[in-house]
């Protein structure tokens, strides 16, 4: 015989359960219509302010060319799109990244178009010669809303399941 000890096999005895997987949480209602409609304006109008307020800020650096950092262009458009992202999902709905990032587009839009403007600069090759720092921002926050939007859309499209058609 052989004195080495064989490994027993477990022993499932009387209160023994058997593993239960973790209860899934409970689905979130689902946003009205209409309230989508309502928080995707509002959103979109609040985040156009954001990225006009923040295309402001960057970094000039001046060396024998005029290198312009448009961090905070960059921060508007992504404000955006994490926006547009959360509330596109939120809401279950495809088109609401759409919604917000045409709103905060019009927002640039209006801005942009007003004679006395302080907030952003004119996309004209006479304030480039003057202001490229603030040209470049109003460049990169007006593409980057363009960009975040259509990223959320494809973002939100993949991953909120296509309403049935209704017969």
């Amino acid at each position: 015989m052989n004195n080495a000890q064989q490994p027993t096999p477990p022993v499932i005895g009387p209160g023994w359960a058997a593993p239960v997987s973790e209860p899934e949480p409970p689905a979130a209602k689902p946003v009205k219509g209409w309230v989508a409609v309502v928080v995707s304006v509002l959103l979109g109008a609040l985040m156009g302010v954001v990225a006009v307020l923040w295309q402001g800020w960057s970094t000039v650096l001046t060396s024998p060319a005029v290198i312009v950092l448009p961090w905070g262009a960059l921060l508007g458009a992504l404000a955006v799109f994490f926006t547009a992202v959360a509330w596109g999902l939120r809401a279950a709905r495809r088109w609401v990244p759409g919604v917000i990032g045409l709103v905060a587009f019009a927002v640039l839009a209006l801005v942009s178009m007003d004679q006395h403007n302080l907030l952003i600069a004119p996309m004209d090759a006479r304030y480039f010669q003057v202001a490229p720092g603030a040209v470049w921002s109003a460049f990169v926050v007006t593409g980057g809303v363009v960009v975040a939007t259509l990223a959320a859309l494809l973002i939100v499209a993949r991953h909120v399941p296509a309403p049935r058609a209704q017969r």
